[in-house]
């Protein structure tokens, strides 16, 4: 604020001097043209309405382009931090002209707000998602769980967290790997399908049936269907997306018939 006070001392001692450079001149013509020339009142009419014009014209000119430069400076610093400018070069503020302080500590600000906004954009550039308010991800009356480009736990719903038996601290932040011990009934399991993919395909699904989950802790042994998507370069970082079809009833009976 004391910059922009000391600013505005100086444009009225500016507009001040202007003024008095005007009258001056004015005085100046009337002097010479009744005391040196000694002309008559129609000619130092007409000099008088020359210089006025004169002054009219280069007075504003000259007062404006000069008044005006702190803004010309500041308005620069922010075309050249815009994205769509274009490559606007950024101002010289060597010059201490009039304003100089004021000038230097807002383009200062200028270039410290665009500097937190770049970082702003780039964490949340590199952030992944947040699916934790994501109405149709909890509403899903199944498990599901998403994973990052790491296999990285990013989201898992309540039924999901349910269905392993497990708190969310405990599971989202943590390798997939380690949370979920499934067991598949072929070679082509979770991990070798999502390396294959990995290689040679953007997107893809796959399914699986009677795929089994062993729990840490407890007795039981979850059957399920099994079905992935795979989506590489996700802008919000949901490379995988699994979901659980709980069959354990049904598989339970075809495992006790086949014993039988």
């Amino acid at each position: 604020m004391d910059n922009l006070q000391a600013f505005i001392k100086q444009v009225h001692d500016r507009l001040f001097v202007i003024v008095l450079i005007n009258n001056a001149l004015l005085l100046a013509d009337w002097y010479f043209m009744d005391k040196v020339l000694e002309v008559g009142f129609v000619l130092q009419l007409i000099s008088l309405i020359a210089v006025s014009l004169f002054s009219l014209w280069w007075l504003p000119w000259f007062s404006t382009k000069y008044l005006t430069q702190p803004t010309r400076l500041i308005w620069q610093a922010v075309l050249h931090i815009a994205p769509d400018a274009g490559m606007v070069p950024a101002p010289d503020l060597k010059d201490k002209g009039i304003g100089h302080e004021m000038v230097m500590n807002v383009v200062s600000h200028v270039y410290q707000l665009a500097n937190v906004v770049e970082g702003v954009e780039k964490a949340a550039k590199n952030k992944p998602g947040d699916l934790t308010h994501n109405f149709v991800a909890n509403a899903l009356p199944l498990p599901l769980v998403v994973l990052d480009k790491t296999d990285t736990i990013l989201f898992a719903n309540r039924q999901m967290l349910d269905y392993i038996k497990r708190a969310e601290n405990e599971t989202v932040g943590q390798n997939v790997y380690t949370v979920l011990d499934l067991s598949f009934g072929t070679d082509e399991t979770l991990d070798a399908w999502l390396a294959e993919v990995r290689k040679n395909r953007p997107v893809a699904i796959k399914a699986w049936e009677r795929v089994r989950l062993s729990i840490i802790g407890s007795a039981d042994t979850p059957k399920f269907d099994l079905a992935a998507y795979y989506n590489q370069g996700n802008p919000e970082g949901f490379e995988t997306m699994l979901v659980f079809f709980d069959k354990t009833a049904a598989y339970s009976q075809d495992d006790q018939a086949l014993s039988f």
